[in-house]
C-alpha cells in the first residue's frame, strides 16, 4: 500500500469533509452534551480560510488517489504575557484517519511528517487536546512520545 503525504488544497474539501464527519460523529456519540449533530462540521468557507492561512499546516495522506488521513496544525505566536516564558507552539487541531484505513501506520506517517515540518519552524513544542474517552488516540499520542501537559476537569451541574 503506497501512501503519499502532501499539503492539502481547497480542491480536497469533499474528501476531507468525509474525514471530519467521522471525527465529529465520534465526538457527538461520546459527548452529545457538547457537540451538535451536524452533517457539516467543517464548512467549505472555513476550510478555504484554513488552507489559505499562513499560520497553518494542512497535511493529508492519499492512498490510490483517495484522501485517507488529515492533520491541521496551527502555529501560535509567542505569548506577550510577562509571567510566561516566550515560546513558539505548534497546536495540532486535528489528526484523523479514515475509519477504513486505521491501524495501518498512516496516522504515524502523517504525525511524523507534521513533526518534520514544524521542526523547521523553530517551534518549542507540539501540543494538542484529546478527549479522555478517546483511549485509542491517547495511546497513539503516548506511543508517539507525547506526555500529558495538564488535566482539565469538569463536573456536571444539574
Amino acid at each position: 500500500m503506497e501512501v503519499k503525504i502532501r499539503e492539502a488544497n481547497f480542491e480536497d474539501y469533499n474528501e476531507i469533509k468525509i474525514l471530519m464527519n467521522q471525527v465529529h460523529n465520534l465526538h457527538c456519540q461520546n459527548r452529545p452534551d457538547i457537540y451538535v449533530d451536524t452533517n457539516e462540521p467543517l464548512k467549505k468557507e472555513e476550510f478555504k480560510e484554513i488552507v489559505n492561512n499562513s499560520n497553518k499546516i494542512v497535511l493529508l495522506a492519499e492512498c490510490q488517489d483517495k484522501v485517507v488521513a488529515l492533520s491541521i496544525i496551527t502555529i501560535k505566536e509567542p505569548s506577550e504575557n510577562p509571567i510566561l516564558v516566550s515560546r513558539k507552539v505548534a497546536y495540532m487541531e486535528d489528526l484523523c484517519v479514515h475509519k477504513d484505513y486505521k491501524r495501518r501506520g498512516i496516522g504515524k506517517m502523517v504525525y511524523n511528517e507534521a513533526l518534520k515540518r514544524i521542526k523547521l519552524l523553530d517551534i518549542d513544542s507540539l501540543e494538542l487536546m484529546v478527549w479522555s474517552f478517546n483511549k485509542s488516540a491517547i495511546k497513539f499520542y503516548e506511543n508517539m512520545g507525547m506526555k500529558p501537559q495538564y488535566l482539565k476537569m469538569e463536573m456536571k451541574i444539574d
